[in-house]
């Protein structure tokens, strides 16, 4: 016997548990028809702000009287543009369709017309509407890099400062930061293969950083960058090792929103990496897997260490 937890969801009657996966809410509901378990994937909080929309509300309500409809007749183009007409949050279209299905509003029939028929139109029509939605969204600048030196202890702290910016004018439109990595290195180690004979000792730990930083934290509780905003401050310090005289700093930042309204996420996979960025993958609301690449701005840079 399953247990039932009511729960108020984007004006959406009883949805079961909620869940994190991969830093969005991943809602799962069961069937009272037919007992199947529907997973509707939350889109990023600052969009289902917007899906009590008139527009969003309209388009909705137009897709499932389409759907009721329609019967085994093939859905028109046409007819799904017309209701959808100056929206293009179908994201949020997308989760309030799936989270009728799971509340038995939505035969599976109908859904999987939904999925088959509709929503590839509703991409269609994303992409046209907003050119934005199938780029990177930002830019990581390094913006700072201080080194200090302890006179006592001989010990260097790095502290260094990024400004992540988004390139979008528009203040409808956002990049979600949810992943990010800075590695150091000691760059005399990183020639060590290009030598003959390895005369240093210390070759032996070029294949790894020397100090690393992971902001996994961001899954949870992502940085948003508003089109048109300055941006938003990320900050690194961390003791180098005694005797490091060069070191390189890489680093990695992604975005959640990928290609098609897909959204970027960790991949499940038997392979996990030791450290940094886990592998990655997009996908759709729904949770299938999407075509694509994760977007992510990335570069390197070079510091002497003062002596």
């Amino acid at each position: 016997m399953h247990k039932v937890v009511t729960i108020f969801l984007v004006g959406i009657l009883p949805a079961l548990l909620s869940a994190c996966l991969s830093g969005r809410n991943v809602h799962n509901f069961i069937r009272s028809s037919d007992g199947r378990i529907v997973k509707c994937f939350e889109p990023p909080p600052d969009l289902i702000l917007k899906s009590g929309d008139a527009k969003v509300t309209a388009a909705v309500k137009g897709i499932g009287d389409l759907l009721k409809a329609e019967g085994g007749v093939k859905v028109e183009a046409q007819k799904v543009r017309e209701v959808s007409s100056g929206v293009n949050n179908f994201e949020v279209v997308e989760f309030r369709l799936c989270t009728q299905y799971g509340n038995d509003l939505l035969s599976p029939t109908q859904f999987q017309k939904f999925q088959d028929e509709i929503l590839p139109i509703l991409r269609s029509q994303s992409s046209k509407l907003s050119g934005s939605e199938t780029q990177l969204r930002f830019e990581a600048d390094l913006k700072e890099a201080n080194f200090i030196r302890h006179p006592t202890s001989k010990k260097v702290r790095a502290e260094f400062v990024w400004i992540l910016r988004p390139v979008l004018e528009d203040n409808q439109l956002a990049a979600h930061i949810f992943i990010g990595e800075a590695s150091l290195w000691d760059d005399e180690l990183l020639e060590c293969g290009e030598s003959v004979g390895g005369g240093n000792s210390r070759c032996q730990d070029g294949g790894r950083p020397i100090r690393q930083k992971v902001w996994s934290e961001l899954q949870e509780n992502p940085i948003i960058l508003r089109g048109g905003t300055a941006g938003s401050y990320v900050t690194w310090m961390t003791m180098l090792p005694v005797g490091v005289k060069v070191v390189r700093l890489d680093w990695d930042f992604y975005q959640r929103e990928a290609d098609d309204n897909a959204f970027c996420r960790p991949k499940e996979s038997p392979y996990v990496p030791p450290a940094g960025i886990p592998l990655l993958e997009t996908a759709h609301v729904s949770g299938a897997p999407a075509k694509g690449l994760c977007y992510h701005s990335y570069d390197s840079r070079v510091f002497a260490v003062p002596s």
